[in-house]
């Protein structure tokens, strides 16, 4: 790793280099892009991490190294979608990669670039990147860098081993959503599964991105002359990696649907249980109120107060009009 500081010490970049010269390969810094260049037999790989202070720097580096000063400029813009261009003898490749998890189904995502050419991979990010840290520890790397795209093919899949684990790992806690759902304890876990759908949208978003960019670079790759049985598997092998990771944000967004869609009808219907049974007794008590409130006006004449056993009459009517409500009403199965 190398860092670069400018006449007053400040740090401009860090990059690591490896070269891959007759079968041999180091690790080192600038030299070895000067020995890329004296040997037309070698291969380089080149990691660049910058930052806001030094983007000048690495587009400087960036052209002395041959690469496309338009398709240049969309490495250092922030939130750039995933996009693939074909320039002359050079590929671009742009895709949103892992920077860290941050927590379920959460991540710090972040742009990763790659300039291919036939002896030479660039790759650029801002933050530390998981997909280029797993190249740089890979047993056989000398392998990958022997072939600059299956070397870009791997860091993208490196990458995309971490979305697809916390998706994984985020099945469990849908499986005891679903429990809890059962129990009738939905209420306790719905905020929850409201952000994480949401947190799946986004995935879903991503991954959709991915997908597209990737089969682009399929039609791309049939049509180059120079073709490895390594790289066309490596390139399908990445493709059906992201449509499994598309098809999993998708059968995971709407199952975290349905539980909010299920939730909602469970609550709408006690609902409507609870605002029947309010009904109910309304209208048994409605008659009744009637009823009380006739024979509680206070007029002088009111010939059935003067019976004698007019209060038992009452109360009789009262109770079988009550009883008879109650029977109609169960008769009906409203309650």
């Amino acid at each position: 790793m190398l860092n670069c500081l400018d006449n007053d010490g400040k740090l401009l970049t860090m990059f690591f280099s490896y070269l891959l010269c007759d079968g041999v390969m180091q690790q080192g810094h600038t030299e070895l892009i000067e020995n890329w260049k004296n040997n037309d037999n070698s291969k380089l790989w080149l990691d660049i991490e910058f930052d806001e202070h030094n983007i000048n720097q690495a587009k400087q580096l960036l052209g002395e190294l041959g690469c496309d000063a338009k398709l240049s400029e969309n490495v250092f813009v922030n939130h750039h979608p995933a996009q693939l261009d074909q320039f002359e003898e050079q590929l671009f490749l742009s895709y949103r990669g892992v920077g860290h998890e941050i927590g379920q189904l959460r991540f710090e995502h972040q742009q990763l670039a790659f300039f291919i050419k036939e002896r030479l991979l660039i790759s650029l990010h801002r933050r530390p990147s998981q997909g280029t840290n797993a190249a740089r520890n890979y047993p056989s790397l000398a392998e990958k860098i022997e072939h600059p795209l299956e070397l870009a093919l791997f860091i993208m899949r490196a990458s995309s081993q971490y979305y697809l684990q916390n998706l994984l790992n985020f099945e469990a806690s849908l499986e005891a959503y679903e429990d809890a759902h059962e129990r009738g304890e939905g209420d306790q876990s719905l905020s929850d599964i409201a952000a994480h759908r949401i947190a799946l949208l986004r995935l879903r978003r991503i991954f959709n991105y991915n997908r597209l960019m990737l089969s682009e670079l399929k039609e791309v790759y049939a049509e180059l002359e120079a073709k490895t049985a390594s790289t066309s598997y490596a390139l399908e092998e990445l493709g059906d990696r992201f449509e499994h990771l598309y098809g999993l944000s998708n059968l995971y967004y709407d199952i975290c649907s349905n539980l909010i869609e299920g939730h909602i009808s469970i609550s709408t219907h006690q609902q409507n249980m609870s605002m029947r049974l309010l009904t109910l007794i309304t209208t048994i008590f409605v008659p009744l109120s009637f009823l009380t409130g006739i024979y509680g006006m206070n007029f002088d004449y009111m010939p059935e107060l003067k019976h004698h056993y007019a209060y038992f009459y009452l109360l009789g009517a009262m109770l079988c009009l009550s009883s008879g409500l109650l029977v109609f009403f169960k008769f009906k199965k409203w309650f």
